[in-house]
């Protein structure tokens, strides 16, 4: 499986994370709810993974993330409604950075493979 993968994060830059990571659902609408409850799901999960990174004695942690899992962190890292510092923004920025360069690399390099073997985009017209 394809994953984003994230070297030598600082506690502090974790602590962030979580922090956007625990806000982030409360600031979605209830008009899209399989969205909501999709978002809230990966964003628990996430929440715990970095709490249990915050809870190890080491200074710097390296961890890979599912695909859905970093476009939630992403999204976390991209909403504004959080009253972020400078040192909280210059954080969401750099991992919206590493997570927008993983994705595209991920995406260009692997096209889907359609159904006469070549790759490429299969589009759909319907008649």
């Amino acid at each position: 499986m394809r994953k984003v993968i994230f070297s030598k994060v600082k506690r502090a830059e974790i602590e962030v994370l979580k922090n956007e990571i625990g806000q982030y659902p409360l600031s979605l609408s209830n008009d899209d709810l399989e969205n909501l409850l999709i978002t809230a799901e990966v964003s628990k999960a996430l929440f715990v993974l970095l709490r249990t990174k915050l809870e190890s004695d080491r200074t710097a942690h390296s961890f890979q993330l599912k695909l859905t899992d970093s476009i939630i962190l992403m999204r976390s890292c991209s909403w504004n409604g959080n009253d972020r510092g400078p040192y909280e923004q210059n954080v969401c920025l750099k991992f919206l950075n590493i997570i927008d360069q993983q994705l595209k690399s991920i995406f260009i390099t692997h096209k889907p493979i359609l159904e006469n073997g070549k790759e490429g985009i299969q589009i759909h017209h319907p008649e």
